[in-house]
């Protein structure tokens, strides 16, 4: 008769795919933390993966391998945008974030990451008739910002949406301080157009945008200096960081 028998499976090569893996991220402020839920998109070339952040760090359910990179590729080109997904307040906008690092194959990724959406920083100085205690009840607002938006992941780029509703964004003041901040989607305002309101003691008061208008810059804190008085209110724009940019002049009004 005819006898059949199955060998067993010989031992053949055993082949490790390593992740890619991220040793660090880092804001220009120093350390990058991250909350539960963030979202990282690391892309390079066409491949992407989503990371989402939990309390052990990002993990993903199909992360990037080195096995698809060329093992003698000494830059590989990466980039990381990381979606802020705590809940904002007033129509503020995530503070995304990304940043690019070009490694050589099976290095880990350190990144610096840079703001992606744009910062308004309300300064108020105390003028004739008012002292700091009495500006410090003083509420801020940023007036008509497009904060509907697109971003591509790739390059960090954030687009305002158009068309989109215009919102009223409101400011957090600054503990101990007469500065008020909100983020925004960066964009450009008309010259003539009412960028911010100060309400105090029953009294509102309208900057608007000057001749050439303001540019908010992905990145950029545009700082706004509103001198206070009874009978008059100055203001004047200036950078600072985030990172620095361009200066802008403003005119106010009292409705």
């Amino acid at each position: 008769g005819i006898i059949l028998s199955k060998a067993i499976w010989t031992v053949g090569s055993t082949y490790t795919f390593d992740k890619v893996s991220l040793s660090g991220i880092e804001t220009g402020n120093g350390s990058y933390t991250p909350s539960v839920g963030d979202v990282l998109t690391l892309t390079s070339n066409a491949l992407s993966a989503t990371y989402t952040y939990a309390s052990t760090g990002f993990s993903s359910a199909a992360p990037l391998y080195w096995d698809s990179f060329e093992a003698s590729a000494t830059s590989i080109p990466f980039a990381a945008f990381i979606e802020d997904k705590q809940a904002t307040t007033g129509n503020n906008a995530p503070d995304h974030l990304f940043g690019t690092q070009s490694i050589a194959f099976g290095k880990a990724l350190s990144i610096n990451l840079k703001h992606a959406m744009a910062q308004v920083g309300i300064t108020l100085k105390p003028g004739t008739g008012f002292s700091e205690a009495e500006l410090a009840t003083a509420v801020g607002t940023v007036k008509g910002m497009q904060q509907e938006y697109t971003a591509n992941k790739e390059t960090g780029v954030i687009t305002p949406a158009s068309p989109g509703s215009l919102k009223d964004v409101s400011t957090a003041k600054v503990t101990n301080q007469l500065v008020y901040d909100a983020i925004i989607v960066p964009q450009q305002v008309a010259a003539g157009t009412a960028l911010a309101t100060i309400a105090l003691n029953g009294q509102t008061y309208t900057l608007s945008a000057d001749v050439g208008g303001v540019n908010f810059i992905a990145g950029e804190r545009t700082k706004i200096e509103i001198t206070v008085n009874k009978t008059s209110v100055s203001a004047s724009f200036t950078l600072s960081a985030w990172e620095d940019g361009n200066s802008y002049q403003g005119g106010v009004e009292m409705d």
